[in-house]
This record gives C-alpha cells, sequence and structure tokens, in this order.
C-alpha cells in the first residue's frame, strides 16, 4: 500500500506539471493566417484572441450570426467548424467560384451541442493562386447554464465528487474517534484488573479477555499499522504482568518493573487512498472544469480537461489524507494516555524492590 501511495503521488505531481507547463511551451499563433480577412457578427477577428474569454463574442443561443472572409486572391473553398474541448463539429464546407468573397450564416442553437459557454469557431480557406487561408474567433453563448442538460449534470457531478471526497475524510476522522473509545474502554477495564486482583497466577499465560482485546485492537488499528500484530511475547507476557506485577531482571542483574519495560506501539500515518476520495475528486475536478466553460469563465480545452482531472484527483487524496492525520494523532493520544495508566496501574501493585546488600 505503501508503494502504490507513492507510485500514484508521483503520477499526480507529473501529470500537474505537464499540464501546467503545457501552455507555456504551445506554439502561438495569429488568429487570422494568410491573405485574408474574417469578421464574426460584424466583428474582427484579427483583433481578438480565440483563447481569451474577454475577446469572447457574446450571443444568444437561438440567434443566427453572420461569418464573412474577404480574400483579394479569391477563394476555391472554405469550411467552418465549431470546436469545444478539443472536438469539433462543422458548420459549413462549400466550394466557391473564385470570389474575394464569401459570407456564411451560423445558427447557434444548432450547432452549440453543449449548451451555454465558451465556443471557439474556426474557418479555413483554399485561394485561388493556391494558398490557404484561416481564422478562429471565441463565442459566448449566453444562457443560464443550469437550465442546460450540460450545466446541470455538470454541476450534480461536481457536487457529488465533492461529497464522494468529503465523505473520504468523515470516515477516516469516525474511524479514529472509534478506535480512540476502543482504547479507552480496553484501558479502563485492565487498570480495574489490576486493582481488583486478589491472587497472581502461577505463572504467565494468555487470558481470553486479553485474546478479545488483541483482536480488536488490531480490527481498528489496522488501517493506521500497516502490518499491524501484537508481538507474540507481549501477548503471553502482559497479562500475566498486568495480573502479578513480578519484576523482569535485566541483563546484568539490575532490577526492573514491568511498568517500566511497558510500550505499546504507536499508529503510522500514511496518505489516506480510497476509491470513494479518488473516483470523488475525479468527478468533481471534470464538474469544475465544464462548469468553468459553462459561465463563459475560460474555454474548456483538453489541457483545461485535464488539469481538473488531476486537480481532482489529488484534492481527493490531499483532503482524507489531512483528516487522517488527525486520526493518528487522536489514536496515538490515547495510546499514550493507555501507556501512562497502565504503567501507573502496575507500579501501584509492584512488589517493592529488595534492598542491594
Amino acid at each position: 500500500m505503501r508503494g502504490l501511495a507513492r507510485r500514484l503521488l508521483y503520477l499526480s505531481a507529473v501529470l500537474w506539471t505537464v499540464t501546467l507547463l503545457s501552455p507555456l511551451v504551445s506554439p502561438a499563433w495569429a488568429e487570422i493566417n494568410g491573405n485574408c480577412e474574417a469578421t464574426f457578427k460584424g466583428e474582427n477577428v484579427r483583433d481578438r484572441s480565440s483563447t481569451s474569454a474577454g475577446d469572447a463574442i457574446d450571443v444568444d443561443d437561438n440567434e443566427v450570426v453572420l461569418v464573412t472572409f474577404t480574400s483579394p486572391n479569391g477563394f476555391e473553398s472554405h469550411d467552418i467548424n465549431l470546436e469545444v474541448a478539443g472536438v469539433s463539429r462543422n458548420v459549413s464546407s462549400q466550394t466557391d467560384d473564385g470570389d474575394t468573397q464569401w459570407s456564411e450564416t451560423v445558427n447557434v442553437k444548432d450547432y452549440a451541442w453543449i449548451g451555454a459557454g465558451l465556443y471557439k469557431v474556426t474557418g479555413s480557406a483554399a485561394l485561388s493562386d493556391g494558398s490557404t487561408c484561416s481564422g478562429a474567433a471565441l463565442i459566448n453563448v449566453t444562457r443560464n447554464p443550469l437550465t442546460t442538460v450540460v450545466g446541470g449534470a455538470a454541476a450534480a457531478t461536481m457536487a457529488v465528487g465533492l461529497g464522494g471526497v468529503a465523505a473520504s475524510g468523515v470516515s477516516s476522522g469516525m474511524q479514529g474517534a472509534r478506535t480512540g473509545r476502543k482504547i479507552e474502554d480496553w484501558v479502563l477495564g485492565e487498570v480495574d484488573k489490576v486493582g481488583s486482583s486478589p491472587k497472581p497466577p502461577s505463572g504467565p499465560r494468555p487470558m481470553s479477555e486479553f485474546e478479545a482485546w488483541v483482536h480488536t485492537v488490531d480490527l481498528f488499528l489496522g488501517p493506521f499499522l500497516p502490518g499491524w500484530k501484537l508481538p507474540p511475547c507481549l501477548v503471553l507476557a502482559l497479562p500475566a504482568l498486568l495480573l502479578t506485577g513480578a519484576a523482569m531482571a535485566m541483563p546484568e542483574g539490575e532490577p526492573s518493573t514491568p511498568s517500566g519495560s511497558l510500550r505499546l506501539r504507536r499508529a503510522s500515518w500514511l496518505p489516506r487512498i480510497t476509491i470513494v476520495g479518488l473516483l470523488g475528486g475525479l468527478l468533481g475536478g471534470i464538474g469544475i472544469a465544464v462548469l468553468l466553460q459553462q459561465y463563459g469563465v475560460t474555454p474548456l480545452t483538453q489541457s483545461l480537461a485535464i488539469t481538473g482531472a488531476v486537480a481532482g484527483l489529488v484534492l481527493g487524496i490531499v483532503i482524507p489524507s489531512l483528516v487522517h492525520v488527525w486520526s493518528v494523532m487522536h489514536v496515538n493520544g490515547k495510546i499514550d494516555d493507555a501507556e501512562k495508566r497502565l504503567k501507573q496501574a502496575l507500579a501501584a501493585v509492584a512488589p517493592p524492590a529488595e534492598p542491594q546488600p
């Protein structure tokens, strides 16, 4: 599990870095390429960026807009496409007669297939002299995104996804709280046994109550302590120590008390990676990316979709893992308290050390 967590974190970091750097290394190009000019809804495309939401041309979802290309070289053919998230739909594809200008109307409702938000309109043409011409513009379909199928689905996906991330974190917190209560109940019972036992047994032996506690601790501390297993020597010796208070000899004959040798293992922290957290983060990130497009904040590109997905996966690990930190600290605090109380109980019933000659 530790290796899987490390590999997933490394992969997320690499994808995040590549995604963030990709806009910096992608080649820039003018919105008009070639010996031509283009307008969309009467706006000159050359003066607008097809990647900046601030340069988008607002259109109504029921509007029919005019696209015009002009070139002194004349046109042989042209194509118009509407693009979102790297997916392009052809609006028009025609052969021209060498005219120096062509115009095409675009019914926004017929081609804005995901409803509201930002779309990229691209046009390309073959000129009579054998050269090519192309242009692009960004349009913003002004409509309430929550009234569209895609916008409503994106909002629901985001809510469900972020709810899954929250649920993964809450589960970790509840697990830590339950484990803390189990430890508290156990130490109260063991302290009572130490104080109320009238006769110690003749020798160390496992007790059924203690074995039941071992099973409980193994069950509840398993998610916090990978590979957790109480050492057999501790399973056999601790009941006797609790009930007899016998001293254990040190290597050189120095006296020692059971309380001095008692040490309970603490919980260790690892990133909390769950299917619910990862899937919830992924859905939440994608939902947010789509809503950014729907509300006209930024175009929905493949880079943005990847960024949303990676950010969601990271969020699905980070949020539950932060809550898991509290859970581990809470459990370790209970273990510290249990160890101190057991040492105090053992010290109270331990026979006094014989004076040295």
